[in-house]
């Protein structure tokens, strides 16, 4: 195991969450003095609805059923795998 400087490691756990990078573009952007207002609400709106997307949980998985048509096909393509043809001669 090797010791990282804090500076990386701070930078490693933003680069892994998307949640907390957004946040610091919204603070960044905030207390920034030189960008004028009017382009501020412009990057807000754009940042703001991503955050709350971020922040939300993430619904739960949607059940995968396969129809029973294909199951039905993939039985059929196995039995002919497991018994080949009969050529005579």
């Amino acid at each position: 195991m090797a010791l990282v400087p804090k500076e990386l490691v701070s930078e490693y756990y933003q680069l892994n969450k998307p949640e907390i990078r957004v946040e610091d573009n919204i603070s960044n952007l905030i207390h920034d003095e030189e960008t004028p207002n009017d382009m501020k609400a412009k990057l807000l709106s754009h940042w703001i609805p991503k955050y709350q997307r971020l922040m939300q949980p993430s619904p739960p998985p949607k059940p995968f059923e396969i129809p029973k048509e294909l199951l039905q096909e993939t039985e059929v393509e196995q039995e002919e795998k497991t018994h080949p043809p009969f050529i005579s001669n």
